[in-house]
């Protein structure tokens, strides 16, 4: 784990292994080790050098791992980048919008909405958000 400028990042410990929704991961921090269900995680998003995770109790936790990494990774089938400073686990998609010509995601238990990036607003259309999985690429 480092302190940098305030911004606590942790480790994962096991770094080279791809893993499945139903995996846990470790992540070492200052007072131990933690574990981190795939199947939890909702949110990843871009922070300078940091990743913020987002689990399905809103906790977060910083790590310094790239998007790259991250989506590497995560099973591909449910995680998805829709801009370049977010992975977003659609089994957690409560639906989707847009407004003027930007489309946005809701996510369950969350407060705000997430930007699709232009690249990725032509894969969307006006269906079921649980349908969107194998339409974004």
């Amino acid at each position: 784990m480092e302190n940098n400028g305030g911004k606590i990042s942790f480790n994962f410990v096991e770094i080279s292994r791809f893993y499945d929704t139903k995996d846990v991961f470790l992540v070492k921090g200052q007072s131990g080790v933690w574990s981190v269900k795939v199947s939890e995680i909702k949110l990843i998003m871009a922070d300078i050098q940091y990743t913020k995770i987002v689990l399905i109790d809103n906790k977060t936790f910083t790590m310094r791992v790239p998007l790259n990494e991250w989506e590497s990774k995560l099973p591909s089938e449910i995680f998805k980048r829709v801009h370049k400073s977010t992975i977003v686990n659609f089994s957690f998609v409560e639906s989707h919008f847009s407004n003027q010509s930007k489309h946005f995601l809701k996510i369950e238990d969350w407060e705000g909405t997430i930007e699709i990036s232009r690249r990725k607003q032509k894969l969307i259309t006006n269906q079921n958000p649980r349908d969107i999985r194998p339409i974004l690429g």
